[in-house]
């Protein structure tokens, strides 16, 4: 086949792809998605929008290249790029009638037992001696976190040697009393990974050689800015506000973005700051944060306001000096004057009192004073009241304190506590927390600082359950299972929005397998409407 047109030198040969026999640009594919409205789904949820792009319109040209030619394929890039989201919603795309998925999450103690199993349960015999899904369909098996189980003394990792087995010989033996060889057929395996460390080891080369390898690299600020200001113009558009506010919450998506590339390069981790490790998720919990804002006949220097509070709560909650706080303070006045055009002394000036003494460049004289949470609305539930901007005054306190008495007339073990500035704050954080879509919280702090207390306040709070166990002598891994099916009936099956809090560090520590399937429950994607 001859191709006409050759590509143009100043562009990568990737940013091509042949139709025909002609050169043809990814971009113009992505070009006429723009020309039209893209038919989201009622319902989605902020971690569900996949806006496309040329690399996710590039990636599932691939896949599905992968798929029609049964090819394993190992997606690899670095944490928060989107490798999970990509694959799953390629998944779902897919016809059902002619393809069944299943997903796997890797962690440290998973073991190839239960990568048989999971596999297996998609799988029924086709003839003597090989098992395949239900005819004529094909099985695609997603694996994320391929790298991370634990690595044994000789040096193997059991659920990967399985897959490598699989990918040798077309298949495994079986675990019975007869151990014979079960093949394997119309199954394609599709992976994902992180570069090794943080926790996350070499894989064998003998595994990586059946794989065709896609690359999801670090998007670049161009890219950023058109994923998370779609991401806002589609928030707009489902929740039937102003079109006005498509352009200022873009703005505010790009200084999201300048943010996080300051903090990413300018706090990186040291032995005593070992968890200043920052990703896109942090700027998409930023943008989910400032979506759930009423945004209704609003201002610019409110929307100011409402960004200070989500890089507070998403960004300096987890810096520990003053100092590093006091940085990421003066970076936020210089982008909000560059993306967002106004002054943000101005913005804070609106609800500082004048007769206070406060230093506007001061970052711990000024954030005490940006408050967001729907704490102050009417209504039983969290999502009944608005999120909206409150002042830090004696009704506030008044308002929680109400709540704590509540709790206190209904709770067969009330609390006796008093709601101080630093509980308040506290408090609010985690009901922000919860009110969110996949809200998970890690809360660190001494014991008797009053994590579980306030935790349990801002589900009542929110009118969530709270779903505790009780830790005893006879305690063990079956009991907690046990625990953990009822948290799920509870959740799924009844419909029961439940705030989990998991046993004490102490109980993680010594029982390994109770912290493996606390993130194999984080990472289940198809759970229905679990805290």
């Amino acid at each position: 086949m001859c191709i006409r047109d050759s590509p143009e030198s100043s562009l990568s040969l990737h940013a091509y792809y042949v139709d025909g026999s002609r050169w043809k640009l990814w971009r113009e594919q992505l070009e006429a998605l723009d020309k039209q409205e893209i038919p989201y789904e009622e319902g989605l949820k902020f971690h569900e929008v996949v806006i496309p792009t040329t690399d996710t319109i590039k990636f599932t040209a691939l896949l599905e290249f992968m798929v029609k030619n049964k090819l394993p394929t190992l997606i690899l890039g670095p944490t928060g790029t989107g490798k999970t989201l990509y694959v799953t919603s390629f998944m779902k795309s897919l016809n059902q009638d002619e393809y069944v998925t299943t997903f796997m999450g890797f962690s440290a103690q998973t073991t190839a037992n239960q990568t048989q199993d999971t596999l297996e349960t998609k799988l029924e015999p086709r003839k003597r001696g090989v098992f395949a899904p239900r005819y004529p369909k094909k099985l695609i098996a997603f694996i994320d976190d391929l790298n991370m189980p634990m690595v044994e003394a000789c040096g193997a990792q059991p659920p990967v040697e399985l897959l490598r087995e699989f990918l040798d010989t077309g298949g495994w033996y079986s675990r019975d009393k007869e151990h014979k060889m079960r093949l394997i057929a119309d199954t394609i395996l599709f992976t994902a990974m992180s570069p090794p460390g943080g926790g996350r080891n070499e894989v064998t080369q003998r595994l990586l050689r059946h794989f065709q390898v896609l690359t999801f690299s670090s998007f670049d600020g161009t890219v950023l800015n058109r994923i998370f200001g779609n991401l806002m113009a589609w928030h707009v558009k489902t929740s039937k506000l102003s079109v006005d506010l498509i352009k200022p919450l873009g703005a505010l998506a790009s200084a999201a973005i300048d943010i996080y590339d300051f903090i990413s390069t300018k706090l990186l981790p040291t032995p005593e700051k070992f968890h200043y490790l920052f990703n896109m998720r942090d700027v998409a919990r930023v943008v989910q944060g400032i979506q759930m804002a009423n945004l209704k006949n609003t201002s610019t220097r409110k929307l100011i306001r409402l960004l200070i509070h989500e890089i507070s709560r998403v960004f300096l909650d987890r810096l520990i000096t003053s100092q590093d706080k006091q940085m990421v303070f003066q970076c936020l006045q210089t982008v909000v004057r560059e993306r967002v055009h106004d002054d943000l002394k101005a913005a804070l000036s609106e609800i500082i009192p004048a007769e206070d003494k406060v230093d506007f460049n001061s970052a711990s004289d000024c954030l005490k004073y940006v408050v967001f949470t729907d704490a102050m609305g009417e209504g039983m539930s969290t999502y009944e009241r608005p999120y909206d901007e409150v002042k830090v005054d004696k009704s506030l306190y008044e308002k929680v304190n109400y709540y704590l008495e509540e709790y206190n007339s209904t709770s067969n073990k009330p609390m006796n506590l008093v709601m101080f500035d630093y509980a308040v704050d506290h408090l609010l954080h985690i009901s922000r927390i919860l009110r969110m879509s996949k809200g998970n919280a890690l809360l660190v702090g001494m014991g008797g600082s009053g994590r579980q207390s306030l935790t349990k306040l801002a589900t009542f709070m929110c009118d969530f359950n709270i779903f505790d166990i009780e830790i005893t002598k006879s305690y063990n891994k079956e009991l907690w299972r046990e625990d953990l099916k009822n948290l799920l009936r509870a959740a799924g099956v009844q419909d029961r929005k439940q705030v989990f809090i998991p046993v004490s560090y102490t109980h993680l520590r010594a029982h390994e397998t109770v912290l493996d399937l606390v993130c194999r429950l984080l990472l289940e994607k198809k759970k229905k409407k679990k805290k």
